[in-house]
């Protein structure tokens, strides 16, 4: 009886080894999926942690060249647009709002609800507070689009000019 639950002991430890030298997990940002088709159902894990890292690293040539710029409505759309052409990922909007007087700038351009004050959302206020903000994935209310919001605020001499957001289309 001792040989066998020493065998049965061995046997385990052999199998949960295995078990965990073959499995690669890795925490990384994202969402799993379920898809139901008839009486199977399979997961998808959405995995977004690369496009974060990819946006985190170019979000200083922007702040750069909205620095150097004159911060003018045409300088501004002109900075997102050569930003975006420049990025190798999709976004549905790039905007900046402007701590004096809450100034939207939102490129593709688009109209806003009358009354918009980027410096009342959570992007805006987290990204003040924290000098970064990535909200949690959410559903785009136009497109359908599964989005993750990134933003950083925007200083200049030690003076917030405003947060700087791009919402990114995850896939």
């Amino acid at each position: 009886m001792i040989k066998f639950k020493k065998v049965c002991s061995i046997s385990i430890i052999v199998i949960l080894t295995l078990n965990i030298a073959g499995c690669g997990v890795k925490l990384k940002a994202g969402i799993v999926k379920h898809n139901k088709k008839d009486a199977e159902s399979s997961v998808q894990v959405v995995d977004y942690k690369d496009e974060l890292d990819y946006v985190q690293s170019k979000i200083y040539t922007l702040e750069a060249s909205l620095l150097t710029s004159e911060m003018s409505n045409e300088e501004i759309l002109k900075v997102f647009e050569s930003f975006l052409a420049e990025i190798e990922i999709e976004s549905s909007n790039l905007y900046f709002a402007t701590e004096e007087d809450g100034k939207m700038f939102l490129y593709p351009e688009a109209s806003l609800p009358e009354g918009y004050d980027g410096r009342t959302r959570d992007w805006y206020i987290q990204a003040k507070e924290n000098n970064l903000y990535v909200s949690k994935l959410y559903q785009d209310a136009m497109k359908s689009d599964n989005i993750v919001t990134y933003a950083k605020a925007l200083y200049k001499d030690d003076r917030l000019l405003g947060v700087i957001g791009i919402d990114i289309v995850i896939k």
